[in-house]
């Protein structure tokens, strides 16, 4: 199964690293499990967005940039935004 670095931006930048098996699936795990998850990376920022980014992360945890995803929650669901 895929590892993604989800980002997600409410005044300071959270990054996490979780497993799924798509970028969706990983943006909604990292939203519900959010309180119980430790950041690998914090930043402070002036920006609250309802948009996460999700970044693909290849075998030794580089980001493939190619594969990142913007994605927002519709109606409890991550969809492409």
């Amino acid at each position: 199964m895929p590892e993604f670095a989800v980002h997600q931006y409410h005044v300071i930048r959270r990054k996490y690293l979780i497993t799924a098996d798509s970028a969706e699936a990983a943006a909604t795990l990292a939203d519900a499990t959010a309180h119980q998850l430790t950041p690998v990376e914090e930043e402070e920022t002036d920006e609250v967005q309802a948009h996460v980014l999700v970044d693909l992360l290849g075998e030794r945890g580089e980001p493939i940039y190619s594969a990142s995803r913007w994605l927002e929650c519709k109606d409890g669901q991550f969809v492409p935004g």
